[in-house]
């Protein structure tokens, strides 16, 4: 029997020195949350309006626990200076920014550091997200046309981050809006509203063609502005047709991202309007690429 309790024994004591070392083994710090790697938007609120707050993240294993620090635009940034407005997550690194202000854009990067090294998060570009109002102090403007000729209006619109999707309306003194359903009718990726000819029909008497934007960004909420208003009025004339001229083309050396996809424009004027398609000139579209045409664009 003592030769079964000697090993059993040694067994025990090998465990014990085991589970010694164990909890004696030091770690660096590993990041596992930090902020996305491009870009993270944020808004500054209106007056009347809430405040939005955002997050920067940063959470890092390591033993011992590691400790945390930003820099903002590749310097030492010390949120405790911002007078309460942004604090940081107990025993993490992330920083909660509850009253957002226009100098908190930059780039930042956290850093986790212990006595066995320093693990860095991604460099995250922080923006303000915004869009402006047009401005509408002159109120309607007034416009001619030819009949069966081309035209357009243009639209100058304000500031937006994000880029915001441009786009023309019909609008009423009652406030009624009205969507435009023409393919005469064409917005470039500027705003600018393209007329391939206009017609009787075109001609506005008790509402207005009105530029208009929009943006996706979540905080915006679907929010729109309403700009440019115009009133149209059309000459009549004795043309029947109207040779094809270009409007608007895509610049001829433009680039696209691998994957992606890529609108290239071409819009004509004209009267009769004729369906237009485009066609593929090896070696500029790989022979797998999916082309779309829309008739003018």
């Amino acid at each position: 029997m003592p030769s079964l309790i000697l090993p059993a024994f040694l067994i025990l004591l090998e465990i014990i020195a085991f589970s010694q070392v164990t909890s004696m083994v030091r770690s660096p710090p590993s990041i596992k949350k930090e902020p996305p790697n491009d870009e993270l938007l944020f808004q500054v609120p209106r007056k009347g309006e809430t405040d939005q707050p955002f997050i920067l993240q940063c959470d890092a294993d390591g033993d011992p626990a590691p400790a945390y620090r930003w820099t903002k635009n590749g310097k030492e940034f010390n949120w405790l200076e911002q007078n309460g407005r942004i604090s940081q997550r107990s025993g993490s690194g992330t920083l909660i920014i509850t009253a957002p202000k226009n100098e908190d854009a930059g780039r930042y990067q956290c850093f986790a550091s212990n006595k066995l090294g320093t693990a860095t998060s991604n460099s995250v570009n922080v923006r303000k997200a915004q869009m402006d109002s047009f401005n509408t102090d002159e109120g309607p403007l007034t416009t001619t046309a030819e009949e069966g000729a081309p035209f357009k209006m243009t639209c100058d619109p304000p500031y937006a981050y994000p880029k915001p999707r441009i786009y023309w309306i019909l609008s009423t003194p009652q406030g009624a809006l009205l969507s435009i359903n023409s393919s005469r009718m064409t917005v470039d990726p500027e705003g600018t509203l393209w007329f391939s000819n206009v017609t009787r029909n075109d001609r506005t008497s008790e509402y207005w063609y009105t530029c208009t934007e929009s943006s996706a960004y979540s905080l915006f909420g679907g929010e729109y502005r309403l700009g440019s208003m115009v009133s149209l009025h059309v000459l009549h004339t004795n043309s029947s047709s109207t040779a094809p001229s270009l409007q608007y083309v895509t610049e001829r050396n433009t680039s696209a991202l691998k994957g992606s996809s890529k609108s290239l424009w071409c819009i004509v004027g004209e009267h009769p309007c004729q369906r237009y398609s485009g066609r593929r000139r090896a070696p500029f579209f790989p022979l797998m690429s999916n082309l779309l045409t829309t008739g003018r664009r």
